[in-house]
């Protein structure tokens, strides 16, 4: 069971109000478009969130709260993709003749409140909404940023199909999901949780 993964050919449909996947998705549109010459190789590589000693505030804020959302029915299954994994993809990307879209992502999909769990095992569900308002808050207070948007994203599920990455850029991510996880939350790479060299 689970959610479908996506391959590269599924339509670009970002999320109404979220700003961020809709400015991707423009660029990816315009870029399809797009006739370089012959020698002018064009990737695009896909990310979902970028976790890490680097991760984006907003990222960092949402795994350490004392909270976590509260959904009705199954939770849906996320995916994420350490920074460093996503840097040897782009190395490999510069290195072989390829050319299109490719999927990145750690394995295997997880509920947000297992990732969440790695910081605090004990947190309070509250309803989404009161989340967002809260983190919304947050923000105009100066102690989180970014587009509160990516709360929404936790109602639905993402889970991405990385075959062609692995097939065609030879790139395994070298941490798991639980491993970007706890390398956002140290500031270092979890090496016992490295699968691969």
């Amino acid at each position: 069971g689970g959610p479908e993964r996506l391959p590269e050919t599924a339509p670009l449909q970002p999320r109404p109000g979220f700003h961020y996947a809709a400015h991707k998705a423009g660029v990816e549109r315009w870029l399809e478009r797009f006739k370089p010459e012959a020698r002018l190789r064009i990737v695009r590589l896909r990310p979902p969130a970028i976790l890490g000693a680097h991760a984006h505030p907003l990222l960092r804020t949402l795994l350490r709260q004392p909270f976590y959302p509260h959904l009705p029915g199954p939770p849906p299954r996320l995916q994420c993709v350490w920074e460093e994994d996503v840097a040897l993809a782009v190395q490999a990307a510069l290195a072989r003749e390829v050319r299109g879209a490719f999927n990145l992502a750690a394995e295997p999909p997880l509920p947000f409140r297992a990732l969440h769990r790695r910081s605090r095992r004990w947190a309070l569900p509250v309803p989404l909404p009161l989340l967002r308002a809260t983190l919304a808050a947050a923000g105009r207070a100066g102690l989180a940023a970014g587009d509160t948007a990516w709360v929404e994203g936790l109602r639905h599920g993402l889970v991405l199909d990385t075959g062609r990455a692995r097939a065609e850029l030879g790139w395994t991510p070298r941490l798991d999901t639980a491993g970007c996880v706890d390398a956002t939350l140290s500031g270092a790479a979890p090496l016992d949780r490295a699968p691969g060299p």
